[in-house]
């Protein structure tokens, strides 16, 4: 047993009987990774012999030596060892502690490592109204960044096209197949070789059972693994093809093309760590993200839905200058109602600046006594969350708005499900 070789003891870790499999692989790599192969191969070794293999190993990296023992395997084995890898790096996110900002709402400065999306430290808040606790944000935004790494590692990071123009200009029917990720977790209620049924989320839980193929691929902690690894009750996202049929038809006015999904054929199935819940709009909702306001750097603004009190965008194209530049800045800020009174609206930044818009009528007023029926009832009053875009000379430094300047007026809200009646943000 003395001269047992190292390659006959990486055999030795193999099952008695197996195939090139997953388990075959977690075996052998199991095996590697322990540290008693080798040291027990060098403690049979007579001297001279520890000498010349300690002098031929010291100085390879773990990873070499590991690379080493697979090609020997794979040789002496007779088996071609099976890639084991990691398929994605996987995302880590780190929140500080939370604190309270102007607007009176927690907010938390996140940091991230391999998320596809996410660099730089970022601002979140949790919004108005929620029951959200601070310390599940860091659970929401890890969510966030294993779902963008699987569509990016997928090949799903580009949105699906939809019939091509030319198509929606004749008569007739054809299909188009695009791969798409679910962008929410569920939970497994039961899994099979050929159906995956699904539970959780109420509004975006499929209906019917999903189709499993001898295809499809599964996931485990970013390994290719097997379907006896996933089992009920485990959090699930997945990647799917989905077939659509376009009907092109010729109607009194041109043409109209509507779709179905004739097939939905499962790729991936992956198994996530934390609940369901973190992944779907329940949480994922309940924060909101505060950037720099475009043109106002001094400023931060929340990028959510908003209801449109004033809009005057130019009906013609703005052409560029001899140097290919517009003759003026496109800026946006946000900040809450402080004051109101006919046409002019002043509202306060995150910086603390008073910007006073001006507008050709009243805009609050009208929106409450025409509109506010349309939106659940809901009023334009003190302390509400509005943005402004607008567009003025590079050089301008005014916190005076005229009717000219102002694009767009929002009243921003909150929004979590789809199915929530609207409140103000």
């Amino acid at each position: 047993m003395k001269q047992l070789l190292f390659e006959a003891r990486l055999i030795a870790a193999r099952p008695t009987t197996y195939t090139p499999n997953k388990q075959f692989t977690d075996r052998v790599m199991a095996g590697i990774h322990s540290p008693e192969i080798i040291s027990n191969y060098v403690r049979t070794m007579d001297v001279n012999k520890k000498e010349t293999f300690i002098m031929k190993v010291r100085h390879l990296p773990k990873l070499a030596i590991i690379a080493i023992a697979i090609g020997a395997l794979a040789i002496l084995g007779g088996t071609t060892y099976a890639a084991y890898k990691l398929l994605w790096e996987h995302p880590s996110v780190t929140v500080q502690e939370p604190t309270t900002n102007q607007f009176g709402r927690t907010q938390v400065i996140a940091s991230f490592e391999n998320c596809t999306d996410q660099s730089a430290a970022t601002t979140f808040e949790i919004k108005a109204g929620s029951t959200l606790d601070p310390s599940e944000i860091e659970k929401i935004l890890q969510a966030r960044c294993e779902i963008e790494a699987l569509r990016e590692w997928s090949g799903t990071t580009t949105p699906p096209k939809g019939p091509n123009p030319s198509i929606q200009q004749t008569e007739g029917t054809y299909s188009q197949t695009m791969r798409m990720t679910y962008p929410v977790g569920l939970e497994v209620a039961s899994i099979d070789a050929t159906s995956l049924a699904l539970t959780g989320d109420t509004y975006n839980t499929p209906e019917n059972p999903l189709v499993l193929t001898d295809k499809t691929q599964y996931i485990v902690d970013n390994h290719e693994s097997t379907i006896d690894q996933i089992k009920s009750g485990d959090t699930v996202l997945y990647v799917h093809d989905v077939t659509y049929d376009f009907v092109t038809k010729k109607t009194a006015t041109g043409y109209n093309t509507s779709s179905t999904v004739s097939k939905r054929v499962v790729t991936h199935v992956v198994k996530v760590d934390l609940p369901y819940e973190y992944y779907g709009p329940g949480k994922q909702n309940q924060i909101a993200e505060r950037k720099a306001c475009m043109g106002n750097p001094q400023d931060s603004c929340v990028q959510g839905a908003a209801i449109v009190l004033y809009e005057n965008y130019p009906t013609a194209p703005i052409l560029p200058d001899d140097n290919g530049e517009v003759p003026f800045d496109s800026r946006e800020v946000q900040g809450i109602i402080i004051d109101h009174s006919g046409t002019t609206l002043k509202i306060q930044s995150s910086s603390g600046r008073v910007f006073t818009l001006n507008t050709p009528h009243d805009i609050v007023s009208d929106f409450n006594r025409t509109r506010s029926a349309e939106y659940n009832n809901v009023t334009v009053e003190k302390g509400d969350m509005i943005q402004v875009r607008y567009a003025v000379d590079k050089a301008s430094t005014s916190l005076e708005l005229g009717p000219s300047e102002i694009r767009s007026v929002y009243l921003e809200l909150n929004m979590i499900q789809k199915g929530d009646p609207i409140q103000k943000y």
